[in-house]
């Protein structure tokens, strides 16, 4: 489940990360560091994961997203903090 989560934020990024943040699509993740990963993390729980076919639930999915941007934060390769609002 974890590497189905992990390959299912990788293609988000490389297709949805230079529409977000710029860049060449389909290579976003060979050419940028986990620095934006955070801003691209919400279109990947509330857009991208109701057309993918994945099979984890969507409560699954957010869980592992902010314990993914926590564990980024925390090891420094992003300066950005993901939290939930209600």
């Amino acid at each position: 489940m974890v590497v189905q989560f992990l390959e299912q934020l990788r293609i988000c990024l490389n297709f949805q990360g230079a529409a977000i943040c710029g860049g060449l699509p389909g290579v976003f993740c060979e050419k940028n560091t986990a620095q934006k990963v955070p801003e691209i993390a919400n279109f990947f729980v509330s857009e991208y994961l109701d057309t993918a076919q994945v099979a984890f639930s969507r409560d699954t999915a957010i869980g592992l997203t902010m314990h993914l941007c926590r564990w980024l934060f925390v090891k420094c390769y992003s300066n950005l903090k993901l939290s939930l609002n209600d």
